[in-house]
């Protein structure tokens, strides 16, 4: 772990590790660091720890897939791995960085860990509810991730969504969509009617 800076608490320490494993020392310097001036302090040992789980079971699924592909003998075997291997890298990605882009969007709207930005949209939303917003409203959760993150359900759930928009999208860009089209997997199986 050479890239974790000095002074840090164990959640930071815990977040750069999983970075590692999944990123490599370089890239996961620049993400840490990023992920630890964007998310607020009570989120980030929530966040840290699910995904650090996420991530060495990610870790593991692309040695073995890389190890998989290194091995392949044919050109649809090395096709298939690199599709895997896509697939894996887009559900990493998304397992990583879901939770930031929606708190940014948050930040963006103008719900900020200080309260509701004048003249944003945030601003606005509260005026819809003439001045009455109650506990468990859009715009309560809205302000609440806003100030104090997204917390371990919302990093969850986040992370969840984000793995298989990546999953999706990475098996989609590295061909292996083919593979896992149902259709082509029964031909494959019973051959074609």
């Amino acid at each position: 772990m050479g890239v974790v800076p000095l002074v840090m608490n164990s959640c930071e320490a815990t977040l750069f590790h999983s970075l590692e494993e999944i990123l490599g020392p370089t890239l996961a310097e620049t993400v840490g660091k990023s992920i630890t001036e964007l998310v607020p302090a009570a989120s980030l040992c929530i966040l840290s720890q699910s995904l650090g789980k996420i991530g060495g079971e990610l870790a593991g699924s692309l040695h073995s897939t890389i190890e998989n592909l290194a091995n392949a003998t044919t050109d649809k075997e090395r096709k298939h791995w690199i599709g895997i291997l896509f697939a894996l890298l887009g559900a990493a990605l998304g397992v990583y960085l879901a939770p930031i882009i929606l708190q940014l969007i948050v930040q963006a709207m103008g719900f900020t860990k200080a309260g509701v930005a004048g003249g944003s949209l945030a601003s606005w939303i509260m005026t819809t509810y003439g001045g009455h917003v109650t506990v468990g409203s859009f715009c309560a959760v809205l302000q609440s991730m806003g100030a104090a993150g997204l917390g371990a359900g919302g990093a969850a759930l986040t992370s969840l969504v984000g793995a298989a928009a990546g999953w999706w999208a990475g098996s989609e860009f590295g061909g292996a969509g083919d593979f896992f089209n149902v259709k082509d997997k029964v031909e494959q199986l019973w051959g074609s009617a």
